[in-house]
Formats: structure tokens, sequence, C-alpha cells
């Protein structure tokens, strides 16, 4: 089973190789920076799969 902590650690991966900062990946998601943040924490990150 994959962890919300390896999960943060793959799109925290992506959001690099992309050459993206969280501001700038919060902008293209139309989400705010702190929301993005969250997701990186995994605090968000089950509110956002249950709203999917």
């Amino acid at each position: 089973m994959t962890t919300l902590a390896g999960v943060a650690d793959v799109l925290r991966s992506v959001r690099k190789e992309a050459g993206l900062s969280q501001e700038a990946l919060a902008r293209r998601a139309g989400v705010s920076r702190t929301t993005v943040a969250s997701v990186f924490t995994g605090s968000e990150f089950l509110g956002l799969v249950c709203s999917i």
C-alpha cells in the first residue's frame, strides 16, 4: 500500500522535474500556494482525493 508520504514525495519530484515552484503549480491548478504546500505535507491529500 502506498503511503501519503510516498505520494507526496512522487508529486514533489514531478513538480521539481517540471521546473515548477509551489506557487507556479498552484497557479496552474487554480488553488492557493498553501493548498499545494498542504498536499505535500499530506494534510490536504485526503480532501483532494475525496473531491475527485
